[in-house]
C-alpha cells in the first residue's frame, strides 16, 4: 500500500532530496524540475470572507440581529463581550 502525502509534504521531501544530492555531488537537475512542477501547480481556493473588505459601523449594533454568514457578526460579538473601549 503506497503512502499518500499532501503537496507541501512532497515539496518538503523533494527539497531534502535536492540538499542530499548537492552534498553528495550528484545531479539534482531532475529533482529541481520536479520541484518546479509541484510549485507551479495552482491549488489556491479563495476564501470569500477573507477577501471581502469589512465595513465596521461605529454605532455598535446588536450582533444577534446580524446574519450568521456576515463576517462583521464576529467582530461585533467580540466588541460586545470585551466592552465598548475597543
Amino acid at each position: 500500500m503506497g503512502k499518500r502525502a499532501g503537496r507541501q509534504v512532497q515539496i518538503k521531501r523533494i527539497k531534502a532530496q535536492i540538499k542530499r544530492a548537492i552534498v553528495a555531488n550528484k545531479d539534482w537537475s531532475s529533482l529541481y524540475a520536479k520541484l518546479c512542477e509541484y510549485k507551479s501547480q495552482v491549488n489556491f481556493k479563495p476564501i470569500p470572507w477573507k477577501l471581502i473588505p469589512i465595513d465596521i459601523e461605529f454605532n455598535y449594533p446588536n450582533y444577534k440581529t446580524i446574519e450568521r454568514t456576515d463576517p462583521r457578526r464576529e467582530i461585533y460579538k467580540i466588541r460586545n463581550l470585551l466592552g465598548p473601549g475597543l
